[in-house]
């Protein structure tokens, strides 16, 4: 027993500085893994500082991200000893490394699937501030679909100061960019070029430098392109500008890369013109420079760049210092990549066009439905499967809600309104019955009360924990009603904001009465095809044929200018949920995100759709996008999900 509740069950590895274990948490009844850091008796106490200060870094540096390619770091303590130990999320497969070297190299399809996953991996990792630094095959672990980065030990973060000896070089020498090499700082640009060099070797077989000493193998990275790739295909033109030598022009490139290993990833092995796959053989003679397709790398005449001599001495010199490779860290800068919208999954299985979806408050499950499927799906956001069977239901659901806890799930369908137990997928009692077809559902913020609405106007309030109405309900009319409704509670939860298609009426939670005449200013002139309403009720979104406005809901009245940029009508509307962002979709098979503030376009449009967009959802953290698309009767409709981070 460690630390008096992890229970040690098996040895999972060991390294020279350190073994990883399998254990049990005893406290929360957890199969956890946990990183012992062993020191050599000869070392110096400077050095031994200097380990501790690492793996204490690399827990603060992983306990900062959130992300599902990220490990996930639980705890960290010392023991009698002062020896730390991080206690971690257990990822039950293999690295990257012990992959390539059981199988050889990786069908291109695959080894862009791995890249995706790694480059929002890294996205999440520099916008908080962290370069990882010893990106490699043998830190990327493979659990079924999923990829996660380990090993955060090195990781640069801004803001904490450096516990790096002054002049050594960190990393592993094979995928070290050239700029760290040359003795300049490490920056998110060098995360790329170990990327693009993990992703060359795991669709060559063998890595793009090669020498039989450190010295020969520093003056190649530096000096000269890598050998031209043989099996790469499409991919080859990605390495290259992952593996340009201008960390600047690298950064660049980086920020179309994910569109095209998805493009990669996504296309037929027959599209992808990459020959069979071998066990990988030795190294391949250097040749022509000029045969590499990426970016220039050449100066006039074909010889290589010329560099200076004084980064060749750094080189060098940095054999004297070999086993600070390990042991050390170099000073921190960042360059700041801007990121682009990337699409990192395709969930299928439903059989109508997506109506409706939600991520749980925690971000890890995102629920779905489909038109006239009368069933709720459930995905892991993280391995991107569906967990379990389809939650059943009637008719269509066009309403789910988590409460803010999580641990209940509200879906409305064609007969009522059916409560869940999240974790287990079970019903809680039978239906709620209100009304026919519930189009809206939200909890208040302390999860006592459910607010359900219907398809005539009609909103009941329900005692969550008891499942009984709380007061009669709000009725309905059909001059009011208009078959769409979004409902929200104030942060107080005193307040009920309702947002129908023609009319805006707000409900003392308490007495249940309106408070004032309901207002309907925000009419238009066209009809409405999409609405949403931001968590906090204080601002809504309709959505038409010519785009889409923003409108306060107590005054009723349109906030600034109608956003612009859809060639065709907005089918789908939703808020993030700090308010400041709102994302929209219409029949062109795109998505725009905007700034509610300005309300301006950011970025270009999401336009990877195959059918018309039908529903929008942000994650909590406000990093995913689960885009439901349309069904054009023959094929099953989809729900994509972007990193926006």
């Amino acid at each position: 027993m460690v630390a008096g509740r992890y229970r040690l069950v098996g040895l999972l590895g060991r390294g020279g500085m350190g073994s990883v274990w399998r254990a049990h948490d005893e406290a929360l009844d957890r199969e956890v893994a946990i990183k012992q850091l062993t020191l050599p008796e000869h070392l110096g106490s400077e050095k031994r500082a200097r380990l501790i200060a690492r793996v204490r870094r690399e827990a603060r540096a992983a306990a900062k991200l959130k992300h599902p390619g990220i490990i996930t770091v639980h705890d960290q303590f010392t023991d009698a000893d002062g020896h730390p130990w991080i206690v971690m999320e257990v990822v039950d497969g293999r690295s990257l490394d012990d992959l390539l070297k059981d199988e050889g190299r990786l069908p291109v399809g695959e080894v862009a699937r791995i890249g995706m996953q790694m480059l929002d991996a890294l996205g999440a990792a520099h916008a908080a501030g962290i370069t990882h630094r010893d990106i490699k095959p043998a830190n990327v672990l493979l659990e079924g679909d999923r990829v996660v980065l380990t090993d955060f030990g090195i990781a640069a973060i801004d803001g904490d100061p450096s516990i790096t000896a002054t002049g050594a070089i960190m990393g592993t020498p094979a995928y070290m960019p050239p700029e760290q090499l040359d003795g300049r700082p490490a920056t998110p640009a060098s995360d790329l070029w170990s990327l693009g060099a993990t992703l060359y070797t795991a669709a060559e077989g063998r890595r793009p430098f090669d020498a039989d000493n450190l010295a020969a193998l520093y003056a190649g990275i530096l000096t000269r392109p890598p050998a031209p790739p043989v099996h790469a295909g499409p991919l080859t033109p990605v390495l290259g500008g992952l593996l340009d030598k201008d960390p600047t022009t690298r950064a660049t490139a980086g920020r179309t890369t994910m569109r095209r290993l998805a493009e990669i990833a996504t296309a037929p092995p027959s599209a992808l013109g990459a020959g069979p796959v071998l066990r990988p053989g030795p190294p391949r003679p250097r040749t022509d420079p000029a045969a590499w397709p990426g970016p220039a790398a050449t100066a006039p005449g074909g010889l290589p760049p010329r560099r200076s001599r004084g980064g060749l001495v750094v080189a060098l010199l940095a054999l004297l210092a070999v086993a600070a490779v390990v042991l050390s860290a170099i000073g921190i800068h960042r360059l700041w990549l801007a990121q682009d919208p990337r699409h990192i999954a395709r969930l299928g299985g439903h059989t109508g066009s997506v109506t409706t979806a939600a991520f749980s408050p925690d971000g890890t499950t995102l629920a779905t439905a489909g038109e006239g499927e009368g069933t709720v799906r459930l995905w892991d956001v993280r391995t991107r499967k569906q967990l379990g069977a389809p939650l059943p239901g009637r008719g269509t659901v066009r309403a789910i809600a988590f409460s803010p806890d999580g641990a209940t799930l509200a879906t409305g369908d064609d007969e009522g309104v059916r409560l869940w137990n999240a974790r287990t997928r079970e019903p809680v009692g039978g239906p709620l019955r209100h009304g026919e077809r519930i189009r809206a559902a939200a909890f208040s913020p302390d999860g006592t009360v459910l607010a359900t609405g219907d398809r005539a106007g009609g909103v009941r309030l329900w005692d969550a924990r008891t499942r009984r109405p709380a007061g009669d309900p709000l009725p309905g009319d059909e001059e009011g009603g208009s078959g769409d409704m979004r409902l929200a509670f104030d942060p107080g939860g005193a307040t009920l904001v309702i947002v129908e298609t023609r009319r805006t009426r707000r409900l003392d939670v308490r007495t249940r009465q309106l408070l004032g005449a309901p207002l309907t200013a925000h009419d238009g002139d066209d009809p409405t095809l999409a609405m949403a309403l931001n968590r906090r009720g204080e601002v809504f979104a309709t959505g038409g044929p010519h785009g889409a406005d923003l409108w306060d809901p107590v005054a009723g009245k349109r906030v600034g200018g109608p956003t612009r940029g859809h060639d065709g009508p907005v089918l789908a509307i939703a808020f993030s949920h700090d308010g400041k962002v709102f994302a929209t979709g219409g029949d062109e098979h795109q998505v725009r995100l905007w700034d509610v503030r300005t309300r301006r376009a950011i970025g270009e449009p999401l336009a990877d759709h195959v059918y018309d967009v039908h529903a929008l959802a942000f994650s909590p953290d406000g990093r995913i996008l689960a885009v439901g698309e349309g069904s054009n009767g023959e094929n099953a409709a989809s729900i994509r999900l972007w990193s926006i981070s």
